[in-house]
This record gives structure tokens, sequence and C-alpha cells, in this order.
């Protein structure tokens, strides 16, 4: 069984916004020092969210987890064990460096995780970038178990 909900936050950014605007720092250099507040209230408002589908020791997996602190966040409050995928290897080093969490470097397909892996999948304002989102929504489906949660925002 399918169950969504929708949510509007803002349009989506252009891909040199991101830097600026979303991610805070990432390989093209880009920092966002003036908008950590902002920043910050965003991560917590999209954690929520997420937190109420999550046990502890469950499997969560953030694609396109860019700097971390998403993982972080739901580590730390919920007990999960946690895991990102992000393609930009500046971004997947920083996660695992200041947050201590796993994350992998590459493409969501290129992976190989195994079927019905994971509890939670996250994947925040990344879905609009792909080549083929289809592909990539088939391929989380293929790694949640049955019953398990997907959170999508674009």
């Amino acid at each position: 069984m399918l169950r969504a909900a929708l949510g509007w936050m803002r349009p989506s950014c252009k891909p040199h916004e991101l830097c600026n605007d979303c991610l805070g720092l990432c390989s093209c250099g880009g920092h966002a020092a003036a908008h950590a507040d902002r920043l910050q209230h965003l991560l917590l408002h999209q954690a929520g969210e997420v937190q109420a589908q999550v046990a502890p020791g469950q499997r969560v997996l953030d694609v396109g987890c860019g700097l971390g602190g998403f993982l972080r966040f739901l580590r730390d409050e919920t007990g999960a064990e946690v895991r990102g995928v992000d393609f930009d290897p500046a971004c997947a080093a920083f996660a695992r460096e200041i947050h201590e969490v796993r994350v992998d470097t590459g493409d969501l397909d290129e992976q190989r995780y195994p079927d019905d892996h994971f509890d939670v999948v996250t994947i925040r304002h990344c879905l609009e970038h792909v080549a083929d989102p289809a592909a990539q929504l088939a391929e989380i489906r293929r790694i949640t178990r049955p019953g398990g949660h997907v959170h999508v925002e674009v």
C-alpha cells in the first residue's frame, strides 16, 4: 500500500543556488554561514517529520545526504542506524568527518544495497535533479523493506 502526503516548502532551487541556500558548503566552494539559523530551522523541521517514522535500531538511508546534519540529528534523537549516499565526495567526506555518520559516495543505483534493507529511506530536494526520477524511485522501493517508509521532498 502506498500512502502519500503533500506539502509545499519553496520552489525548486537552481543548481547554483543549492550551495548558497540549501547545502551551506559543498565542493564548488559555496558557503552559507550567513544563513546558518535558517538552515538549522529547516533541518529541524524536516527531521521532525521523519523522526516520527523512525524507531531505535531501524536502518535509515538518506539519499543525497549532503553534509550529513540531517542524519546526525536522526541518529542522536532516535537511536536509528543511519547511512547516507551523496554523489559529491566533498560533502560525503564532511559528513563522515564532522557528523561521524556513514556515507557512501556516488549515485544510489551504484551502491547495490540489498533488497528490502532499509526501514526508512529519505530523499530530500534531490529527486528533481536526477536524470531518471522514475528509476530512482524504483531503486528506493527495491531497497525499502515491506511496510517501511519513504519520505520524498522536491
